[in-house]
Formats: C-alpha cells, structure tokens, sequence
C-alpha cells in the first residue's frame, strides 16, 4: 500500500504510523492506537458520530441554554441543568393536575 511506512520491527518497537492524505494519521503502539489530525473539526465529527444514536438527546426545557445534550443513561430526558430538571418536574406536576382535576375537585366537594 502505497504511503504506508511501518514494518513488524517498528509495531514490536512500538511505533507505527499510518498516514493518509487527507490529514488523519493513525499511530499503533503497545499502548494502543493514536488517532492525529491536522485539524480539530474532523476529530469533533469522529466523536460525535462516534456516539449511539439512541444517547443523543434534545432537552425539553423552553428555557434550556444547551439543549443538545448525550444522555448518560437511556431514561434521561433532561440535560442535567437543575433549572431543566426543574421545569420538568413542575410540567410534570402541571399535566397530572390536568388530567385528574375532575377527579380531585370531585373528591374535595365530597369532604366539604
């Protein structure tokens, strides 16, 4: 393959490098594998396509500042920022009261 200068000398050594003309170089060591490019927005691509699609998450909050966010767990639905786990909690409380107010207003008639 043309451009790649490693050998299995330089692998037991512990370097290797394999370069490509578009700005990635991979460099195997016994450490691991070291990815080098020479601009930092393809590394922000490799990591976020990196994540399972399923972690990726937009936060409800009205008033979040960052709303994209990667979940940490899959039931996660807010990003973590207390207002927003907040807001949701108060939402939360806000649609049960309007799903069950007939219920509660009918009960409260009842005792009075």
């Amino acid at each position: 393959m043309p451009g790649i200068n490693y050998s299995a000398a330089d692998i037991v050594a512990g370097e290797a490098t394999l370069p490509s003309d578009r700005g990635l170089s991979l460099a195997l060591s016994r450490k691991g594998v070291g990815i080098r490019l020479d601009k930092l927005w393809p590394l922000i691509e490799l990591c976020f396509f990196s994540l399972p699609l399923e972690r990726l998450r937009f936060c409800p909050a009205e008033s979040c500042p960052k709303p994209y966010f990667v979940a940490t767990h899959l039931r996660q639905n807010y990003c973590g920022l207390k207002q927003c786990i907040r807001w949701g909690e108060l939402k939360f409380k806000r649609d049960y009261w309007n799903r069950n107010k007939e219920r509660f207003s009918a009960a409260r008639k009842r005792k009075g």
